[in-house]
């Protein structure tokens, strides 16, 4: 498959719907969940959806159980809650997998063509992806977006980036406004995209040991020592 449009994913009805009906929309496509911290963040999209629908924009958000448990309900109840709460009129899908061998497709091909400091994985509820889609195809114009609220900081926000940033929304060190952005790392003078948290000043990034699981199946990682530059993608020369 070469692109967004390519795919087809069920409803919260349970119909099969051909993203190629959203053709040359501008896409953001939401992992979403209904007692997540972000989930308030429901709001900001459908008004995003309401002020921009009729210039080519949709939302499509997809239902997802696999952080916290925080998306337990079935079909009808997660239309429930986003009818009653905040009256949602953007597509919302039915539940899936966005991580492991049994990641939805669209998802899999999503991070694969562009991935963030997690490298192939979504980190959270409202991980975001936005494909400016008409006229080109659409895995080139990706852009990867963390649980950051949907509103116009990030087109005034300073380019200077933190010495310390980490992915873990317990860190300390966690800033989702920054990671709304897309961060690039280089490491020794190379790319990275398995990065959990970095230094600059003390010089080194904490990274996922590959496949390998702590036994509380989490993520191994380890911290390795060296240059580290870190810098928004859309800022780079």
């Amino acid at each position: 498959m070469s692109g967004i449009h390519d795919f087809t994913a069920k409803s919260l009805a349970g119909e099969d719907i051909p993203l190629k009906r959203f053709e040359g929309q501008v896409l953001l496509i939401v992992n979403t969940a209904s007692a997540c911290g972000f989930t308030p963040q429901y709001k900001g999209l459908e008004e995003l959806h309401q002020a921009l629908g009729p210039r080519g924009f949709s939302v499509l958000g997809f239902p997802c159980n696999q952080f916290g448990s925080q998306e337990p309900g079935d079909a009808a109840q997660i239309e429930q809650f986003c009818t009653s709460n905040y009256a949602i009129t953007f597509p919302m899908f039915a539940k899936i997998d966005v991580n492991g061998s049994d990641a939805h497709p669209l998802y899999q091909y999503l991070k694969n063509k562009k991935s963030g400091l997690l490298g192939t994985s979504i980190k959270w509820n409202f991980t975001k992806f936005s494909a400016a889609c008409a006229d080109r195809e659409a895995g080139r114009a990706c852009k990867r977006n963390r649980g950051a609220a949907v509103n116009e900081k990030n087109d005034t926000m300073s380019d200077q980036l933190p010495d310390r940033l980490s992915t873990d929304p317990k860190s300390p060190y966690y800033n989702e406004e920054v990671l709304a952005r897309d961060v690039g790392i280089r490491f020794k003078g190379v790319e990275k995209t398995n990065v959990e948290e970095y230094c600059v000043s003390e010089g080194w990034v904490r990274v996922t040991a590959g496949a390998a699981k702590d036994r509380y199946g989490n993520p191994l990682t380890i911290k390795v020592h060296g240059p580290v530059e870190p810098y928004f993608r859309d800022k780079a020369s």
